[in-house]
């Protein structure tokens, strides 16, 4: 009995080539879901062959890791990601024994991978189980119809097989537990010239967020994208990618620089149980948000305002589906208020020197706490219980820190709350536990980055004006960080609804 071609062998011939037989662009249908991708974010392309799609993603600036058969087709896609000047990871594998992730990628992209019936269920139940709560799988794959466009416009996409295309029904079927965002069916231009007409079927879905529970109802839409924003929606969205893949905030880089002298300082002078006192007071604020009394707030002077600007707007809710620039103008009317209040309290207590430096930190959360509220209500998403302490937090990270690591984790954290408000489900944070268990870290973080600045509030000639200081750079930062996230949560929700 003839021995069988290793896996890949077909496809290793056929890419055996200088040339890229199915070009170097992304296909337009993952191009079109350019508004639906966010930097920073991981996606996992199986299938992408000589890697022209991966390299897209990353060059929107996504972690990206793709997955190949075929040892020529992961050759070709790494010199090709390096003739781009992307990074990407690229694993050789057969997708069908493959030790597949779990919930570990936002993004899923499957752009005509076709295989056997045998395998395909299996494949598709790995790519969803690939997701993390609340991440995107998109699929476009040729309809069996495909046989017909050959003959008729001599294209010649596809596999030769017909059981191995796909139609809608197929794919519902497949991906029945994820909540579908895109369904169709239609003809395109397929191709590296884009001059071959063919009939695919596409398909998008997002994992729920409780993934114990599938969903039962679908949102379905046409071909069209899912978000038709205003062209103010979309230069928000350009604003948001830069702020999220940029550098700290220049306020933050001039204070970083006159402040890593003193960050030495703080190490090795401020006192071990000072710093411990610190930590103490912002973790037990942070405990006390399981509290409901801690999240008392009122929205009727926001409504009364916006109605005001010509806004129609009966509750909060209401107020998602206002005018972007609008709601935008009125956030940021509000920084001003809460960054002289902070300022004020930091130079009341920094008259006390180091006896009240540990008591402004619980004063300066609480109206921190106050300024999220209000502009989280703005854009229609009222943060009003306990179970939006993980968000609090995740704010409160990106403005002491100022890192994209910690903007990445708040960009999954406004995912997972957009798909909660959307679907008018519960939200319940990215990770479940205590907010011990769920960063024993940060609190002290936050701590050290505060003491550092606030350690000549000690001295009592300095007090009054370093803890203004600080604490204006302090709520500058949250107010910047929850303006630009509610923003990001305002159109995802769009997006989703």
């Amino acid at each position: 009995m003839p021995t069988p071609p290793p896996p890949g062998a077909f496809w290793d011939e056929r890419y055996r080539t200088d040339a890229y037989i199915y070009g170097e662009q992304s296909t337009p249908y993952l191009a079109a879901q350019r508004e639906r991708l966010r930097p920073g974010t991981t996606a996992l392309v199986p299938g992408d062959g000589e890697g022209r799609d991966g390299v897209w993603l990353a060059e929107q600036g996504l972690d990206v890791t793709t997955v190949d058969v075929s040892a020529e087709g992961v050759r070709k896609a790494l010199e090709l990601a390096q003739r781009r000047g992307v990074t990407r990871a690229a694993v050789q594998a057969d997708l069908t024994t493959w030790d597949w992730p779990v919930e570990t990628f936002d993004l899923v992209a499957s752009i005509y991978l076709h295989l056997p019936p045998s395998a395909r269920a299996a494949v598709h139940r790995r790519m969803a189980e690939a997701l993390r709560p609340g991440g995107l799988l998109v699929i476009e794959a040729f309809r069996p119809e495909q046989v017909r466009f050959r003959e008729a416009y001599g294209s010649v996409g596809g596999p030769q097989a017909v059981e191995m295309m796909m139609t809608e029904a197929m794919l519902r079927e497949d991906f029945a537990d994820l909540d579908v965002v895109e369904l169709a069916s239609e003809e395109t231009d397929h191709g590296n010239d884009g001059a071959q007409r063919s009939c695919v079927a596409s398909f998008g879905g997002r994992r729920n967020l409780w993934t114990n529970e599938p969903f039962t109802t679908f949102n379905l839409l046409s071909s069209a994208p899912s978000m038709r924003l205003t062209d103010y929606e979309r230069a928000a969205l350009r604003d948001l990618d830069r702020w999220q893949a940029g550098d700290p905030s220049p306020l933050m880089q001039v204070i970083g620089l006159a402040m890593k002298p003193v960050d030495w300082a703080v190490d090795k002078v401020v006192p071990h149980s000072v710093m411990e006192q610190a930590s103490d007071a912002i973790e037990k604020f942070l405990d006390v948000l399981a509290e409901g009394s801690q999240w008392t707030f009122q929205t009727e002077t926001i409504l009364r305002d916006l109605r005001g600007k010509g806004v129609d707007a009966e509750t909060i809710a209401d107020l998602r589906h206002a005018p972007m620039d609008v709601l935008d103008a009125y956030a940021k009317s509000l920084f001003a208020e809460n960054t002289l209040l902070a300022a004020l309290e930091g130079g009341g207590t920094g008259l006390g020197g180091a006896l009240l430096m540990v008591a402004d930190i619980p004063l300066l959360f609480s109206i921190n706490l106050r300024l999220i509220q209000q502009i989280g209500a703005v854009y229609g998403l009222p943060v009003t219980g306990p179970e939006f302490r993980p968000l609090v937090i995740a704010i409160y990270n990106v403005a002491a820190s100022g890192s994209k690591e910690s903007k990445l984790e708040a960009m999954r954290e406004i995912s997972v709350a957009a798909a909660a408000f959307a679907r008018d489900v519960p939200y319940k944070g990215r990770v479940s536990g205590t907010f011990r268990d769920q960063s024993r870290q940060m609190p002290r973080e936050i701590a050290k980055a505060l003491l550092s600045r606030k350690v000549f509030q000690a001295v009592p000639i300095f007090g009054a004006a370093v803890g203004a200081g600080v604490n204006y750079w302090f709520t500058q930062e949250v107010a910047e960080t929850a303006f630009q996230l509610f923003r990001s949560l305002f159109l995802e929700v769009k997006e989703r609804e």
